[in-house]
């Protein structure tokens, strides 16, 4: 069981800011007022889509699937997302976007946004990271 979710921004203006997750949930990034974890919506950012990706936490894993974002969603330097200049056939426009594992260490881009993923289970309760089984 997970106890929480981390991620820690890693570079430009936003390094050193830790955001946490400690409830099982979906939680939406961008630079939208309403998301989850809310990137600040200045000319810096503009990279970063209003609902750029989506964390799914449930408490044995995390997810990430990118939402449609301008730019794409990166997890370990791999593009997840499918920028919408992407010219795709009617179906696979349609589709879900695919979700990604995330384990503690990975690094998470968003935009130019670089965040580093902490997952902490409920054994490590002392602040140290461990990583979650699975593949």
């Amino acid at each position: 069981m997970l106890e929480r979710v981390k991620l820690t921004v890693k570079n430009g203006e936003l390094a050193g800011q830790n955001y946490e997750f400690a409830q099982a949930g979906t939680y939406t990034i961008g630079r939208s007022h309403d998301c989850d974890l809310a990137i600040p919506n200045d000319l810096e950012f503009k990279d970063v889509s209003r609902r750029h990706c989506i964390l799914d936490v449930d408490g044995q894993t995390v997810h990430v699937r990118d939402a449609g974002s301008r730019n794409g969603t990166h997890l370990n330097g791999m593009q997840i997302g499918r920028p919408r200049c992407w010219q795709l056939n009617g179906s696979l426009a349609r589709s879900s976007p695919w979700a990604y594992d995330v384990h503690d260490g990975d690094e998470l881009e968003v935009g130019h946004v670089r965040f580093q993923v902490s997952v902490l289970l409920p054994d490590r309760a002392a602040g140290q990271s461990s990583p979650t089984t699975g593949c």
